[in-house]
């Protein structure tokens, strides 16, 4: 496996020489806050260039409303992520009689600040987050394997790799699959972010992943330079990212389209609002993208810690019911 590796690195002689995306672009995200003054009625949107970013936050400031009558903030984008629900919630709201689309009534003369959050990231809505953003948002199908290497079956023959893997299914019942090849996938790729756990949680998530670790030369300590991912793994691991995490997920949109439409009059109403956007970069080729995790991208062990903690909730709520109903 050594000299298959060295191969694909010209002018690395030793394991911890290789450097798995340095045929890539690593793109550092600029992420920035502008806040303005937006003054009119209807739509009214940023004095800006037209930079595509991405819109993680909007929180308005501050609003004014001259007139004698009530005037409204209505929302004028959604996130890509969201979009579908808050279309439901819209249709709902409208079968009220509301006005789904509206964040605030303001009242007549009313003067002040607001701190209303508009849009904002949460532990449970993760596309909001920076990290987030900057690991997905220029990743597409077509480069999101980037630095994976495909092991060709003779190679795996030679190395003696599993050609069966036992994996569990949800309900805890042990399979085996056959495995055609293997799969290299750089520790930091964002298609290892599932399998940084122990190998007992990845065959749990129907996951067959191998770790080959390097000792450094110099009498460092040793690391996992790549993942050893079964075919199906890695075409599971594939799928399950690029439906939860890329297709769909992510904002692109002209930074002087961020706004607001105000409604009311006749005298123009007046909303201060911060706008927290990720710039999508310049002259950079997607297809030479390296798909790697933000250092701060939540931890698969983090989810998983969740779905235990709510799966024993669940349990404990059922048994806590079942003794009630005893008791009764």
């Amino acid at each position: 496996m050594i000299a298959f590796i060295l191969s694909r690195f010209p002018g690395c002689t030793n394991m911890d020489q290789v450097s798995p995306m340095k045929a890539f672009t690593r793109v550092t995200l600029k992420e920035r806050t502008v806040t303005r003054e937006l003054r009119g009625l209807g739509v009214v949107t940023l004095p800006e260039n037209s930079a595509l970013v991405s819109v993680r936050t909007v929180m308005i400031r501050n609003a004014s409303n001259p007139n004698d009558a009530p005037a409204t903030i209505r929302r004028l984008f959604s996130h890509p992520a969201g979009q579908k629900d808050e279309e439901i919630r819209d249709k709902m709201f409208a079968a009220m009689g509301r006005d789904g689309r509206a964040i605030v009534t303001l009242k007549p003369h009313q003067n002040g600040p607001l701190s209303l959050m508009v849009m904002k990231e949460s532990p449970e809505y993760l596309y909001l987050h920076s990290a987030f953003v900057k690991t997905f948002m220029l990743i597409n199908e077509q480069n999101i394997t980037n630095g994976c290497i495909p092991v060709p079956p003779e190679v795996c023959a030679v190395q003696n790799l599993p050609k069966v893997a036992t994996l569990f299914d949800p309900q805890g019942v042990s399979f085996n699959l056959e495995v055609d090849y293997y799969v290299l996938v750089p520790f930091d790729h964002i298609l290892a972010w599932c399998l940084r756990v122990n190998d007992m949680w990845r065959r749990k998530k129907g996951l067959f992943a191998l770790e080959m670790t390097v000792s450094p030369q110099n009498g460092g300590d040793a690391y996992i330079l790549y993942y050893v991912v079964a075919n199906q793994s890695f075409d599971l691991l594939k799928k399950r990212c690029l439906e939860g995490f890329v297709v769909g997920k992510h904002d692109c949109r002209r930074m002087d389209s961020c706004g607001f439409e105000l409604v009311g009059g006749p005298e123009p109403i007046s909303v201060t609002a911060s706008f927290t956007v990720v710039e999508y970069p310049t002259g950079v080729d997607p297809a030479t993208i390296a798909p790697v995790l933000h250092p701060d991208f939540v931890p698969y062990s983090y989810i998983l810690q969740k779905e235990v903690d709510l799966a024993r909730g669940q349990k404990e709520e059922e048994e806590y019911e079942k003794r009630t109903k005893k008791a009764l």
